[in-house]
């Protein structure tokens, strides 16, 4: 199995030490490797869609408080 990134942080060094923690997976091959790292890829989003789904809430206050979404900027507190 080969990867190959590009100036990615960070590196998938956890990846590794995983594989080599589960070795009667790694008995798999390449299959449980390539795995592994789309579930540690996958798993670095969730802060991503964490922050998106806490603005929509704020959306979401906005509209049902009957505020009107121009008189608030994005990213504003109140």
């Amino acid at each position: 199995m080969l990867s190959v990134r590009n100036q990615a942080e960070p590196g998938f060094a956890t990846v590794r030490a995983r594989c080599e923690r589960e070795p009667e997976l790694l008995r798999h091959g390449a299959g449980f490797v390539f795995y592994a790292l789309i579930d540690a890829v996958v798993d670095r989003y969730f802060p991503v869609l964490d922050a998106i789904e806490d603005e929509f809430e704020k959306f979401e206050q906005q509209i049902f408080s009957g505020k009107s979404l121009r008189a608030t900027s994005r990213g504003s507190t109140t």
